[in-house]
């Protein structure tokens, strides 16, 4: 599947150039500096200060007009990972002469000495104290072939003015970001040339994973890519030792180049925070969204998933979608069922609506930012909701994002219905009251019908027409009978005399799972309050009776009608 995405990225590439890497590049944070290399004098510009704002995904700095040529100057100069620095001491982060990145907290750091700067430089002046084994030290004669000699001059001068000037540059040091300075010539086309030159230099001898792995096929190197795979000599289980050849597969320098982009185009968007990518074969297109946005069109091609990890980009999750559209057909209907006030009831049509609606209503807002966060990172107070949506989420997230033909309606049923009764033994009736209309209409929606609309609708008005009864009546369904259980211990609660009223009662009946234990409970209650019933009162004593008479047809306790009649108004009273 990567395969195919990386045929559409190239796609792109080709027709848009480096520009389609460059303009989703995102510079580390940190002073950026031109030291400009003239004959008469040598001048630093400026400083430019680039900062992601992750809170409102805005880069500071990238309105300078400086800001396209650093960002250039930048990428090309960047280390491939930190496991393949020129710096054996990982101080230095740059990968070549015309560019010096160190971490501002390490100019005040006694292992940085001017040793560490004379070492980096040498090693760039001679690389074969680097690539000491056979196998790199064949890859970096290729590029050598390639590219040419170095330009000794030019590093020596750079290094004589790293060794002068580097610890009188004015900087702010109290943010713990880069100092990152960049030698440019007079004529910023050369410059761009040097560095894409040296960068080159660089990279082809350190774009595998590990050069023992590479292998001479038909004359041509191929070895391990590295990224996205993990090949360590500690982990000897990642190898697969049943195969003549251990590690997944090899590749070209071609190819190795080119997943490099790929991935690092793909670190522009995880660093943006947009980590949903289509990767569009009806259109040709890559698009890419944050948690909770979506498409505007129909999309058919591959999906994938995306996290910023603390070395790469990391992909989470990777699927095939088909036809996959962001409108909801036929559309959803968010119905007030029960009296309970809010300003989303009506039509919805898209699915970033209900997603936002399911994650408000069952998961106080904490579903969308969660999909993927490992569980014991999950800042979620009430375990129960954490454990509703740790079990649920990756499906939700499937029929949200990638439309797959998956029935969620009996996992999104059995998590409503725990959720209102949590609600509910929490005091939280309001809530309650607003998670079983969302369950009702999610009911009808999935059924394809109006059935728990009208069904409760009728038995609202049928319970008010009994309680206004004066001749008698009888429960006439399982329905009717746990609405009236409801009532009458939303009726026994208000009574009560307490400041504060005792919530507690509610919890047996929640919890209860067979008639009986809803009948033994509902005499304790009736013995403990029966002195504050009028003995005239034929409301509260008909309600009673029938509730004691009635035996449901079903043996499971219905829960989500007895919240109905507990959260409902107490028709008791009207």
């Amino acid at each position: 599947m990567i395969r195919e995405c990386l045929g559409l990225f190239c796609e792109n590439l080709t027709q848009k150039g480096e520009r389609y890497i460059l303009d989703n590049y995102v510079p580390k944070d940190g002073t950026y500096m031109f030291i400009t290399m003239a004959d008469e004098m040598w001048n630093i510009s400026e400083p430019l200060d680039i900062i992601y704002d992750k809170k409102k995904g805005v880069l500071d700095g990238r309105d300078s007009p400086k800001y396209l040529d650093f960002c250039f100057l930048d990428y090309y100069s960047k280390l491939i990972d930190m496991n393949k620095p020129i710096d054996q001491k990982k101080i230095i982060h740059s990968n070549n002469y015309y560019a010096f990145f160190i971490k501002k907290e390490s100019l005040s750091d006694p292992k940085f000495t001017q040793s560490v700067i004379d070492e980096y430089y040498s090693i760039l002046k001679e690389p074969r104290k680097k690539y000491k084994d056979a196998k790199s030290l064949e890859l970096y004669q290729q590029s050598e072939e390639s590219l040419g000699k170095l330009d000794e001059t030019a590093l020596e001068q750079i290094h004589d003015w790293i060794s002068l000037n580097l610890r009188s540059i004015h900087i702010d040091a109290s943010r713990k970001d880069y100092l990152k300075l960049f030698f440019v010539y007079t004529d910023m086309g050369k410059t761009k040339e040097c560095y894409k030159r040296e960068s080159q230099r660089y990279e082809i001898p350190n774009i595998y994973n590990s050069n023992k792995f590479n292998m001479n096929v038909d004359g041509k190197i191929v070895g391990l890519p590295n990224n996205n795979l993990g090949m360590n000599a500690k982990k000897p289980y990642l190898a697969n030792h049943s195969r003549k050849i251990e590690v997944p597969y090899l590749i070209n320098q071609e190819e190795a180049v080119l997943q490099a982009r790929f991935y690092d185009f793909l670190m522009g968007y995880a660093s943006k925070g947009r980590v949903n990518l289509y990767f569009d074969y009806l259109e040709g297109e890559i698009l890419a969204f944050r948690p909770g946005e979506y498409p505007k069109t129909k999309v058919s091609g591959y999906f994938l998933r995306l996290r910023k990890g603390k070395k790469e980009v990391e992909i989470h999750n990777a699927d095939v979608v088909v036809s996959y559209s962001p409108n909801l057909c036929p559309a959803f209907y968010h119905k007030k069922i029960l009296s309970a006030d809010r300003d989303d009831y009506g039509v919805i049509n898209e699915r970033s609506q209900l997603e936002k609606l399911i994650d408000d209503i069952f998961f106080n807002k904490s579903l969308i930012s969660n999909y993927f966060t490992n569980p014991g990172d999950l800042l979620i107070r009430d375990e129960r909701v954490l454990n509703q949506l740790v079990a649920i989420r990756e499906r939700l997230f499937s029929w949200f994002y990638k439309n797959n033909e998956i029935n969620i309606w009996p996992v999104l049923r059995d998590a409503g219905k725990f959720l209102i009764k949590n609600s509910i033994c929490r005091g939280f009736w309001k809530k309650a009251k607003f998670q079983i209309n969302l369950l009702w209409s999610l009911e009808d929606f999935f059924a394809g019908n109006k059935k728990k609309e009208e069904d409760m609708n009728y038995l609202e008005d049928q319970f008010e027409n009994y309680m206004d009864d004066k001749n008698g009546w009888r429960f006439r369904s399982d329905e009717e009978y746990y609405f009236g259980v409801g009532q009458l211990v939303s009726y026994f609660i208000s009574i009560s005399n307490s400041k504060k009223k005792p919530l507690s009662l509610i919890n047996p009946f929640m919890n209860a799972d067979n008639d009986n234990m809803i009948k033994k409970h509902m005499t304790f209650l009736f013995k403990k309050y029966n002195y504050r019933i009028d003995y005239n009162n034929l409301r509260v004593k008909r309600l009673y009776s029938n509730v004691m008479q009635y035996h449901p047809k079903q043996p499971m306790v219905d829960a989500i009608v007895l919240s109905a009649g507990l959260t409902s108004d107490c028709f008791i009273f009207k």
